[in-house]
C-alpha cells in the first residue's frame, strides 16, 4: 500500500486533532498466479527509497515529491532517533491532511539536520505522526526542494537519469589483502559500448572496502577500478557484487552559478551543533567559533594554502607525456571557461608552456558544482609510486575510549590547499579548448596524491594524533570526556590549522555531538558500533539453499 501524500493547511492551534484516526491509504488487491505477473510488473513500480542521515543517524526514507511536508511515525522515531534529538511539542498553526482531505494527527515535530544525496539541509522540519501504514518515514518537498535532483520538481517535469550503470566485481571472488589497494576488472555497461566514465562509490558495496573514485574508460563492457582495504584483515569480494556506479563523463544536471552563490552566503550561520547543549555551553561554543572565524573558508576566495610540504612527481622516464584535448559539449564551454577563470583568479592554476599535457573531463559533483578532472593515467604509468601507509581504522577507533563528545572537521577542498613543488608544476599541465595550464596546487588524479596528502596531515597534527584527535586524509575527529576539555581541544586544533594556513569547510563540520558517523562507524559515549547503512547488504544477503 502507499500512503496518500500529506498536504499542509494553516489552522488555529486549538483546531489540531489529537485522535488516533488511521492515515488513509490506497491499497491494491493481491495479484496472484503466474499469468498476472507481467500485469503487476506493468501496473506497479518501485518507490524511490534512499538512505538519509538525520542528525548523523542513517535512516531509510521514501522520497515523495508529491508531499509538501516530511513525516515520521512515533514508533520509528523512538527506535532510531530518540537518543539523538527531541520532539518539539509546541503548538503549530497547521493541519496535516491527506490528498482526500482527511486529517492526519501529529504529536509534534523534529528540527534536524538532513544529509541526503550529497546535500545538507539544516533545521529541516519533520512531523511526528501516529501512523503511516506501510511507510515509517517520508521526506517531502520541504527537504527535497534543496536537493539538486529534485529542486525543480515543483515547477517542471523531472527527467530521471537513466544513464547511470552499476559496476560489478568479476565472476570469481576477489581477495583484497589488508592495508592494500588492488585493481580489478569490473563489468560495466553493455559489451558493445566503449566510453569515458566516472567511477563513484555505491551504497550496499561489500563492507570494509573503499572504491577509489576515478576517471577511466569502459572497454567492451569492462572497466578497471581501484579497490582499497584500509582494515587490518583480508577481505574477499563476492562474485558479481555491486562495487560502484558508472556515469558518462559528459553528464550535467544543475546550474553551477546558483549553487556557488548559495554556498558563499552561508558563512557560520548554520553550523551543525549539538542541540542538547545547555545555554551556557552553547554560548561558550559560539564564542569559540566566532573567535576562530578565520580558520573557516566560508567563500571560495577564502581557501587556505600551506607550504609545509609540497607535492613531488618523480618520474621513471624523461620523455614528456602529452595528449590532445578532448571535445567539450557546446553547452558546457562557458561553464568550463568560467571555472578556469575562477581557478586563475585564485592562483590555483596558471597558463603554461609545458611539454606535458593531459586531457580534461568535465564532472558534475553532487552539489551541482563543476569539477575539472585531469586524465593523468599516462603520467601515472611513469610515476614512481609512494608507499606511505593508509591510517589503520582500528587504531583510530581504539583511541576513543571514555569519550563523551565528538566533533568532525572537514577541510575545504583539501587537495587544493597543498602546494605543488615548483620543479614539478609543469608535469601537471592540462590542455583545454582555451589553452594549456598547469596546477600550482595539488590536483585530483595523480597516483601519489592520497599518500602525500596523508603525509602532510600527519605532519600537521603529529603531536595531537591519538591524544585529542584522529584523522583519515582530510577528515578530522576530535574527542573528549567532557565539554570543557572539548572546547580546549578544538582551540588547539584551530591554532594548529591557523599556523600552517589550512582552512575548514563549515558546511561539513559537526561540533560537540554525542553521536557521529566516522569511517563507517557510529561513535557515541556507549562505544563504537558499525554504521547500519554499511551492513545492509550483509544483513539482507539471502540464506543459502544448497
Amino acid at each position: 500500500g502507499r500512503t496518500l501524500c500529506p498536504k499542509l493547511q494553516e489552522s488555529r492551534p486549538e483546531d489540531r486533532s489529537s485522535g488516533k484516526r488511521k492515515t488513509p491509504a490506497v491499497r491494491s488487491q493481491s495479484v496472484g498466479g503466474q499469468e498476472q505477473g507481467s500485469l503487476a510488473d506493468k501496473a506497479f513500480g518501485n518507490c524511490p527509497v534512499a538512505t538519509a542521515h538525520l542528525d548523523s543517524r542513517p535512516v531509510k526514507a521514501l522520497l515523495d515529491t508529491g508531499s509538501q511536508v516530511s513525516v515520521m511515525t512515533e514508533k520509528f522515531y523512538r527506535s532510531h532517533l530518540k537518543t539523538a534529538t527531541h520532539i518539539n511539542t509546541a503548538a503549530l498553526k497547521f493541519n496535516l491532511t491527506a490528498a482526500n482531505g482527511t486529517e492526519i494527527p501529529y504529536t509534534g515535530y523534529l528540527s534536524v539536520r538532513v544529509d541526503l544525496l550529497g546535500t545538507t539541509v539544516k533545521d529541516a522540519v519533520i512531523f511526528i505522526t501516529k501512523e503511516l501504514t506501510s511507510t515509517d518515514c517520508i521526506l517531502g518537498m520541504n527537504i527535497l526542494q534543496h536537493v539538486p535532483m529534485f529542486s525543480e520538481c515543483a515547477n517542471i517535469h523531472v527527467k530521471w537519469n537513466r544513464k547511470t550503470k552499476i559496476a560489478r566485481s568479476p565472476k570469481t571472488p576477489t581477495l583484497v589483502p589488508a592495508h592494500s589497494i588492488v585493481t580489478i576488472q569490473a563489468s560495466g555497461p553493455a559489451p558493445h559500448l566503449s566510453q569515458d566514465v566516472i567511477v563513484e562509490p555505491i551504497e550496499g558495496a561489500p563492507q570494509g572496502i573503499v572504491l577509489i573514485q576515478t576517471f577511466t574508460r569502459s572497454q567492451k563492457g569492462f572497466v578497471n577500478v581501484g579497490i582499497a582495504n584500509p582494515t587490518g584483515f583480508d577481505i574477499v569480494i563476492p562474485s558479481r557484487a555491486k562495487i560502484g556506479l558508472l556515469q558518462p563523463a559528459r553528464q550535467t544536471t544543475v546550474n553551477l552559478c546558483k549553487a556557488q552563490q548559495g554556498k558563499q552566503s552561508n558563512g557560520l550561520a548554520n553550523l551543525d551543533i549539538n542541540p542538547d547543549l545547555s545555554e551556557g555551553e552553547r554560548e561558550a561554543l559560539d564564542k569559540l567559533l566566532k573567535q576562530n572565524r578565520d580558520v573557516f573558508a566560508c567563500k571560495d576566495d577564502e581557501l587556505g594554502c600551506t607550504d609545509l610540504l609540497k607535492h613531488r612527481i618523480i618520474l621513471t622516464s624523461d620523455i614528456p607525456v602529452a595528449q590532445p584535448y578532448r571535445r567539450i559539449p557546446p553547452s558546457q564551454l562557458q561553464e568550463v571557461r568560467d571555472h578556469l577563470d575562477d581557478l586563475l583568479t585564485r592562483e590555483i592554476i596558471v597558463p603554461s608552456s609545458s611539454p606535458y599535457a593531459a586531457p580534461i573531463v568535465v564532472v558534475r559533483k553532487k552539489s551541482g558544482e563543476i569539477r575539472l578532472c585531469c586524465d593523468y593515467r599516462k603520467l601515472n604509468e611513469v610515476t614512481r609510486k609512494d608507499a606511505f601507509p593508509l591510517p589503520r581504522i582500528e587504531e583510530c577507533l581504539d583511541a576513543l575510549g571514555g569519550s563523551k563528545y565528538f566533533s568532525t572537521l572537514d577541510l575545504a577542498s583539501g587537495y587544493h590547499q597543498m602546494m605543488m613543488h615548483p620543479e614539478d608544476e609543469e608535469k601537471t599541465a592540462f590542455t583545454t579548448p582555451f589553452g594549456l595550464y598547469h596546477w600550482k596546487r595539488l590536483p585530483f588524479g595523480l597516483c601519489n596524491a592520497p599518500a602525500q596528502f596523508s603525509r602532510l596531515m600527519q605532519r600537521v597534527m603529529n603531536d595531537h594524533l591519538f591524544k585529542i584527535m584522529v584523522l583519515y586524509l582530510d577528515d578530522l575527529l576530535i574527542y573528549s570526556p567532557d565539554f570543557d576539555s572539548h572546547i580546549d581541544r578544538l582551540q588547539a586544533i584551530f591554532n594548529r590549522l591557523r599556523e600552517v594556513g589550512i582552512k575548514l569547510n563549515p558546511e561539513k563540520c559537526s561540533f560537540v555531538k554525542s553521536s557521529v558517523s566516522f569511517l563507517g562507524h557510529v561513535l557515541s559515549e556507549e562505544g563504537v558500533s558499525t554504521d547500519p547503512d554499511k551492513i545492509t547488504a550483509v544483513k539482507n544477503f539471502p540464506t543459502p539453499t544448497t
